[in-house]
């Protein structure tokens, strides 16, 4: 069953953070999905305990892709120093 989800990324040591969807036919919160960035996946991968994975969010995968867009504009994500 497909757990469509809405997930944000928290560097730990700076407040940073990376937010993202996963919306692929049977993914799931626990499927062990980082994130398709190329910049911070690597980050995640290199130093796991500085970062916390919360789900904002599981319902299908429509929905979940119109709240990550309104989500990353309500924050401003391409001006956010975070």
């Amino acid at each position: 069953m497909t757990q469509a989800f809405l997930y944000r990324w928290t560097e730990k040591d700076t407040g940073k953070w990376y937010v993202g969807s996963r919306t692929k036919p049977g993914c799931h919160p626990d499927d062990g999905y980082i994130c398709s960035s190329k910049i911070v996946k690597p980050l995640i991968k290199s130093n796991p305990s500085n970062w916390k994975r919360e789900i904002l969010c599981i319902s299908n995968p429509i929905y979940i892709l119109e709240l990550e867009t309104m989500y990353l504009q309500i924050n401003d994500a391409r001006n956010n120093p975070k």
